[in-house]
């Protein structure tokens, strides 16, 4: 599966508080750009994440943490992400 996810900028952005799952309440105003990611998720061995173009700062993955909440609920066989 291919998806082109839309890109995003904050124009601004106000840091309610910090919830109990670890993410952050937020009040935002965003604006969508005419430009888009690109999003591949294909069935695999094992979990995995790459990713291409730029670099993703820092240790904790949002794909990743995306397909531990959805497992959550439903029942989704071991993939191999791409995002670039």
């Amino acid at each position: 599966m291919i998806k082109f996810p839309t890109c995003k900028i904050n124009l601004g952005l106000h840091i309610l508080f910090k919830r109990t799952d670890g993410f952050h309440e937020l009040e935002t105003a965003m604006l969508e750009l005419p430009i888009h990611d690109v999003l591949e998720i294909i069935p695999a061995e094992k979990d995995s994440f790459t990713t291409s173009g730029l670099v993703i700062p820092g240790n904790g993955n949002l794909c990743l943490k995306a397909l531990e909440l959805i497992r959550t609920s439903y029942s989704v066989p071991k993939v191999a992400i791409h995002l670039h």
